[in-house]
């Protein structure tokens, strides 16, 4: 790690005036328009920042965000845009307010001030996206990932053509979830679209010419994502039915290892046809049936299979996630945010639940993403693959089981590397393996959600992520 002062918690009673990222009223541009305003403590304990739109005229998206600078040194710090997954859930309500933001809800009608806020040392940037999540809102509906990440490409370059001064820092993109589609997606298209001679000639003559700024993507974080669904299956055995203490029944277990048989023998067929929708829709409802969800019918939380969930209530097994809707809804944090300069009444949505099904119909949940990523790693991309030990949907065995049998150039001695202890503290907090620009953490006692279950476990690893490339 490069010799570097960090942020230091004795900060944390300082609310700083914002040294970079200006409010601006509605700036309009050739093809879109942009608004901000500040932020301060009464609706982010602790936390100035600045909230707004960018609004893209190309099929009438209007893209809501909430960013805080560095605590530490906005002037330099990298920056970092966090990409909730789903698809369809909110990066303010969930990845702001109840992960890695630097206020988390307290309850329904509070914040609390986040020690282990990813903006410790990075100015973080959370987008609502597709368009109709969160506060983010569009006459028309986003048909697929394709259409989602160009509205991202575009948001981006209106947002770095806003400030300028951000435009030289070390960009990374994280995501968790589905953000296993959405990071490396956005981050091919960043590098295809922005890096090749004949693109930057393509761009200087389109309509949106007077924002396109350049864009330093630097690495991509990948937490507890669905990248290869092919691999990830196979996980699902192993987490569920080996240990000292399994999750299942003997009963149960040969069940599950009858079906995951199944599922791995087709779900790559699906694969090599290009998710034909009449085959392999029913082919992945069938997986999810028989082995995905069948720790919902056993009463467990599928993001945590540590806690219990009632059967009713899935996917709603945190209270965290109900205050952050409650608290994000409030006329008192929507005025906070400058929503009332809208006529309407827009309702915040922490999950688009019908965005979600769409996607899955279209063929975009269970897609690989590992062309992507493998594009990356041999662009020499940074790309840090982090996944909690006690999640169920994107399990850590078949995390393991994906980026050990990757295609990309360093694949063989990825794989023969052992994994070692990797430590927090002085304390083993996971095991860890690494091959030039490929890393791989598996974190103790975390959930689906890492920043929420070892906040400051998370942001370790995220810095020596940041500042050691």
């Amino acid at each position: 790690m490069k010799a570097r002062t960090l942020f230091s918690l004795s900060s944390l009673t300082v609310v700083a005036a914002l040294a970079v990222l200006e409010p601006v009223g509605l700036k309009r541009g050739n093809g879109y328009a942009i608004e901000a305003k500040a932020t301060g403590d009464d609706v982010c304990a602790g936390s100035e920042g600045l909230a707004g739109f960018v609004h893209l005229d190309r099929r009438d998206r209007h893209i809501f965000f909430w960013a805080f600078e560095s605590r530490n040194d906005p002037a330099t710090d990298p920056v970092v845009l966090w990409m909730t997954g789903g698809p369809g859930g909110s990066s303010t309500g969930i990845g702001g307010l109840v992960e890695l933001g630097p206020c988390l809800v307290r309850d329904a009608n509070s914040t609390i001030s986040n020690p282990n806020a990813w903006n410790n040392n990075a100015t973080v940037l959370f987008v609502d996206q597709p368009a109709n999540v969160g506060y983010s809102y569009s006459s028309v509906n986003v048909t697929g990932v394709d259409e989602a990440t160009d509205d991202m490409h575009l948001f981006l370059r209106v947002f770095f053509a806003t400030y300028p001064q951000l435009q030289d820092r070390p960009f990374y993109i994280a995501g968790e979830s589905f953000g296993g589609t959405w990071v490396p997606r956005l981050a091919e298209r960043i590098l295809d679209r922005e890096t090749s001679g004949l693109s930057q000639v393509v761009a200087s003559t389109t309509s949106t010419s007077s924002v396109f700024a350049p864009i330093q993507l630097r690495g991509v974080l990948l937490g507890n994502t669905q990248v290869e669904q092919a691999d990830q299956w196979k996980g699902f055995y192993d987490t569920g039915c080996t240990g000292a203490q399994p999750l299942f029944n003997a009963t149960a277990c040969t069940h599950i290892q009858l079906q995951a048989a199944r599922c791995e023998s087709l779900l790559p067929v699906c694969d090599r046809m290009h998710y034909d929708q009449a085959l392999c829709a029913a082919v992945l409802q069938y997986c999810r049936e028989e082995s995905v969800f069948f720790i919902v019918e056993a009463g467990l939380n599928p993001y945590d299979f540590r806690r219990t969930c009632d059967p009713e209530r899935f996917p709603n097994c945190y209270q965290s996630l109900v205050d952050a809707e409650i608290y994000m809804s409030s006329e008192r944090v929507r005025r906070g945010l400058g929503l009332s300069i809208h006529s309407d009444d827009r309702p915040f949505v922490l999950e688009n639940y019908e965005l979600s099904v769409a996607f899955t119909q279209n063929g975009d949940v269970g897609t690989s993403t590992s062309d992507a990523v493998r594009y990356l790693l041999d662009k020499d991309i940074p790309v840090l693959i982090y996944v909690g030990n006690k999640d169920w949907f994107c399990n850590a065995a078949g995390t393991r089981y994906w980026v050990n049998n990757m295609p990309w150039h360093g694949l063989a001695p990825f794989r023969a590397a052992p994994e070692q202890p990797w430590y927090y503290d002085g304390q083993q907090a996971g095991w860890s393996k690494s091959y030039k620009n490929l890393k791989f953490v598996e974190v103790f006692d975390a959930g689906h959600m890492v920043p929420m279950d070892k906040g400051a476990e998370a942001v370790a690893m995220v810095n020596d992520f940041l500042f050691s490339q």
